[in-house]
């Protein structure tokens, strides 16, 4: 049943999508599927030649966002220490910086933590900070952990102009979620790292986690994660290190990137909240969650919902048989969770592929193909199922 899903995965690694790929597809706790494609390299190093199996960890980026920020976030209004409504401006005064969108109003000092939730902040998608002058000599030298530094780029994003108006549209946005990943700390007094691991990552049992430099995931040494290719700006090959420069920069913990995570990491994961929206988590608020994620977008024309995107109707990277109540999330280094609300079925896939270069686009036509392919096989085991019952 899965061999045409099998045939198209290794077809796109024969033309170099990536060196490597892990395809896990659950129902609930259980796993339907999963498999591994390919090595961590492409035999340029000894160290890099070990075979991709679905214990693999691999820095999944963005996915950073829903799992660990948005979930931080959800323990956080559960319990009474963060209202969605909040202004901003309450953790970063002077929010919004001094541009045309500025000031009260519809402008800056307006902006909500729902806002930068859903993307329709005012803020643009992404900055290089770490190429400014006050950082960018921390790029080729060995790595020291500098909280001011970390400090000092919170209060750049912070001092930010707008580039439109709050609540016009939905532009996806890194800095909304470096504030958001500060907010957690700020209210907590712990690290993002630290509060999500006590309160999540480990008690579902996974070994995800963020890597600060010189720290390992559970145990597991560098030579054991997926590399992320050669980063001009540090000089070097980025493996155990988290790929984005921004998230580095800031000690591999970061509200926007950082997580690093097998395929079975995130399928417990997208489980914990499936049982939350079913109302079956000790962990995860259901209501509030289903308060947030049952809603429309708040921003027309949006798929944006809090944390968490929805299909974009005709060209989901989910495909075209994907659940219309389906919620998803991508992740720059080249991985993807798609949880398909309507068939109670979810779809984690990881990739390296920006290993050795990130222009290697090809994963973008690999996911829409491999979603259908699953769906095909989800869909054809639930016939199969309801022909036996039948009998």
């Amino acid at each position: 049943m899965w061999a045409g899903l099998e045939s198209l995965v290794e077809e796109a690694m024969g033309q170099g999508v990536s060196p490597g790929v892990v395809l896990l597809v659950g129902r609930g706790e259980d796993i339907i599927y999963q498999r591994g494609w390919g090595r961590l390299g492409l035999g340029e190093n000894p160290d890099l030649d070990s075979v991709v199996i679905p214990a693999t960890r691999f820095d999944v980026a963005s996915l950073s966002k829903p799992l660990a920020t948005f979930a931080s976030l959800v323990l956080l209004m559960a319990e009474g220490r963060l209202l969605l409504g909040q202004p901003v401006a309450d953790f970063f005064p002077g929010f919004g910086g001094a541009g045309p969108f500025a000031g009260a109003g519809a402008g800056g000092a307006s902006v909500t933590v729902s806002q930068l939730l859903t993307h329709s902040s005012g803020l643009p998608d992404w900055v290089p900070y770490f190429k400014a002058p006050d950082f960018a000599a921390a790029g080729p030298q060995p790595f020291t952990f500098d909280k001011r530094r970390r400090s000092r780029l919170v209060a750049e994003v912070a001092r930010q102009p707008l580039v439109y108006e709050p609540g016009s549209e939905s532009r996806y946005s890194d800095l909304g979620f470096i504030l958001l990943g500060d907010i957690v700390e700020q209210i907590t007094g712990e690290g993002l790292d630290e509060f999500i691991t006590s309160r999540l990552l480990q008690p579902i049992g996974t070994g995800a986690g963020f890597r600060r430099p010189g720290s390992g995931v559970r145990g597991q040494g560098d030579a054991e994660l997926a590399p992320c290719g050669i980063c001009t700006w540090r000089q070097r090959l980025v493996q155990g290190q988290v790929q984005d420069e921004n998230a580095w920069l800031m000690g591999g913990v970061a509200g926007h990137a950082g997580l690093f995570a097998s395929a079975r990491d995130i399928h417990l994961m997208a489980a914990e909240h499936e049982a939350a929206l079913a109302g079956k988590s000790t962990l995860l608020d259901g209501r509030l969650l289903r308060h947030l994620l049952d809603a429309e977008p708040s921003v027309p024309g949006s798929t944006w919902l809090p944390g968490w995107d929805t299909p974009t109707p005709g060209a989901s990277t989910a495909g075209s048989l994907v659940g219309a109540r389906a919620l998803g999330h991508l992740g720059y280094t080249g991985s993807s969770l798609w949880i398909d609300r309507d068939r109670g079925v979810h779809v984690v896939l990881l990739s390296n592929r920006v290993h050795p270069h990130t222009g290697n686009r090809g994963i973008a036509a690999l996911r829409p193909a491999v979603h259908n392919a699953v769906f095909e096989c989800v869909d054809s085991l639930s016939r199969q199922r309801s022909r036996k019952r039948a009998d």
